[in-house]
């Protein structure tokens, strides 16, 4: 699916993106992702500017990561991302980074109770050290 955030692209990810995908969820401070649910990459002039992961919990789908490169930030790479994968899936559910709740609500996501998110998502923050500095809110992407 083509987008007009600089000339984007997005397609599923192949074998091909993994060394590029887990740089990424590196340099975000993800560590390694362990292999479940299905990614997405956005290319941009040739290379992969981020990444979407859609995992399937209890009948929900939830973003679980989104990753856009540092050089690719605030070029609508992750409102792309977003947007195709509610296209592709419908509603939405994640655990936002206190951070970046602003992002998330300007596309138009809300708070949800923690209760909405699966357990087998939430255990990531419950055993995460960053947990205070990260300030998880639990979101829907309708």
């Amino acid at each position: 699916m083509t987008h007009d955030a600089v000339d984007l692209h997005i397609r599923p990810a192949s074998k091909s993106d993994a060394d590029a995908i887990a740089r990424l969820a590196e340099e975000a401070g993800m560590g390694v992702l362990a292999p479940r649910g299905t990614s997405y990459v956005a290319i941009s002039e040739k290379r992969i500017a981020g990444f979407i992961r859609i995992v399937e919990a209890e009948g929900n789908r939830y973003v679980n990561p989104i990753v856009v490169d540092a050089h690719a930030r605030r070029q609508g790479v992750g409102r792309a991302l977003m947007e195709d994968a509610r296209a592709r899936y419908g509603t939405l559910l994640l655990v936002a980074r206190g951070s970046a709740v602003p992002f998330y609500t300007a596309l138009g996501c809300e708070r949800v109770s923690s209760e909405r998110i699966s357990p087998a998502l939430g255990e990531d923050c419950d055993t995460c050290p960053d947990l205070a500095v990260c300030e998880p809110v639990p979101m829907i992407y309708r």
